[in-house]
């Protein structure tokens, strides 16, 4: 009888254990947060027009503000590691390519303070502007099922190609070179 307990608890915790793993392994990754991306709206389209604070001084900014620069918009949250580990790259094209009217705009998804965005920028020296998102933001740019994502926009402020999940250097700068020269 003792036994028929055990194995009627560890049959019961062992379903439990699996609904919760159902539940959470999809969100397991910490990057996605939308739908089935079926919406996803496919470049070109114009870079909205939206205003956000910036984490690293507090001031408001407009995307508009760009035109008239080839601008990487990076979409990304500190607590998702493909993220910050794309951050490097990025920088490395801000400080390479920001004398040549090119830009890296980082879009933190991070809810609450901009606190932690600022101590993770200023701890990677990142030197390029991060802005505080939201899923109003990111419905702006299409149907964004996880981060990071990023968008390459031309001079003319469009929108001209998407990149889902990290890329590394090499692959943003051949795209990049493309637009700027």
């Amino acid at each position: 009888m003792v036994q028929d307990k055990r194995v009627r608890y560890g049959l019961a915790g062992v379903l439990v254990c699996l609904f919760v793993l159902a539940m959470v392994v999809p969100r397991a990754g910490a990057w996605f947060f939308g739908s089935d991306g079926d919406n996803a709206k496919k470049p070109p389209f114009p870079l909205p027009e939206a205003s956000m604070k910036s984490a690293l001084d507090g001031a408001t900014v407009n995307l508009s503000s760009y035109k008239g620069k080839v601008v990487l918009v990076n979409f990304w949250a500190t607590w998702c590691p493909p993220c910050v580990g794309e951050m490097p790259d990025m920088n490395r094209l801000y400080k390479e390519l920001k004398d040549k009217n090119f830009t890296v705009v980082g879009i933190s998804m991070d809810t609450g303070s901009e606190r932690p965005v600022k101590a993770l920028a200023d701890k990677m020296g990142i030197a390029y502007p991060i802005l505080m998102g939201s899923n109003n933001i990111a419905k702006q740019f299409g149907e964004i099922i996880g981060i990071p994502v990023s968008f390459l926009v031309d001079r003319q402020g469009k929108v001209i190609k998407r990149y889902d999940g990290p890329r590394g250097y090499n692959v943003f700068l051949e795209d990049i070179e493309e637009v700027l020269w």
